[in-house]
């Protein structure tokens, strides 16, 4: 209803370019608001994501008792985690295992390939850590607003390149054509800026998500690890590092690296 009144408000006043901008904003923060912290929002992101449930029989009882085994030490020990968490799949031949929100783990076919069972139920642990610490309902915000962010850059993309076409259709007349010239100028200076804009956002906000996530990586390991499965989560971060020996980043790629290196990870829980 406040959208509605902004927008016959908006109509009936008279609007500039920075009211759009304003308007969007808000209205923005108000869907962020909304979906982040329900289960709709968690199902747009694994929808999003390519997430999707564990359907087959064979599926089933490969992965079920192993999530099963993991959860219920997991409520043990902090019974605040809920009876509604559920394990998920995502089909890459990726090695990655994430969780999401409040309520959802998700493992690629690549990582349940490749690990054992006992591996696995370490994963897991590893994963139920971030839920626990609540590192997941923060990035399943971002998330959201990630991808309500890159909507919006396409409609403002898409009106600027309207008033240009528009502009460049009235080229007629001395007058007429100047003024339609400085529109079209103005526009192609709008997206460049815009274009850098998001360029910049898109640096720096992976350049911060990147030093959390780094920190959150190391208290999930060492809940996996303080939660019964320490040998178990050591071999996986070996395998990791076997798998992993000929990647090589640069600097940028590092600053906005999600993991630590393997061989910190190894070191901090060996110390243990």
């Amino acid at each position: 209803m406040a959208v509605l009144n902004c927008l016959i408000f908006l109509f009936f006043v008279g609007f500039n370019i920075s009211d759009i901008v304003i308007f969007v904003i808000v209205f923005i923060l108000l869907i962020i608001i909304a979906l982040s912290p329900s289960p709709a929002g968690e199902k747009f992101i694994r929808y999003s994501e390519g997430i999707r449930e564990i359907n087959t029989n064979k599926e089933k009882e490969y992965l079920l008792p192993i999530f099963e085994e993991v959860y219920n030490k997991t409520k043990k020990q902090n019974p605040s985690i809920g009876n509604n968490v559920n394990l998920y799949v995502i089909d890459t031949i990726t090695i990655n295992a994430c969780a999401l929100g409040k309520n959802t783990i998700a493992l690629t076919r690549g990582i349940i390939e490749t690990m054992s069972k006992e591996q696995l139920k370490a994963v897991i642990a590893h994963e139920f850590g971030h839920l626990v610490h609540k590192h997941t309902q923060i990035l399943i915000i971002i998330l959201i607003w990630n991808s309500i962010f890159s909507i919006a850059v396409k409609i403002l993309k898409f009106i600027l390149k309207f008033i240009e076409a528009v502009s460049s259709a009235f080229r007629f007349g001395i007058w007429i054509g100047f003024i339609a010239e400085i529109l079209i100028f103005s526009v192609n200076i709008l997206c460049v800026i815009l274009e850098l804009a998001v360029w910049g956002y898109t640096q720096i906000i992976g350049i911060l998500l990147g030093a959390n996530s780094r920190k959150n990586e190391y208290i999930a390991d060492e809940y996996a690890y303080k939660l019964g499965y320490s040998n178990e989560m050591i071999s996986v971060l070996y395998e990791l590092q076997d798998i992993n020996i000929n990647q090589k980043l640069n600097l940028i790629e590092r600053l906005k690296s999600t993991h630590p290196y393997t061989s910190e990870r190894i070191k901090r829980l060996e110390e243990l």
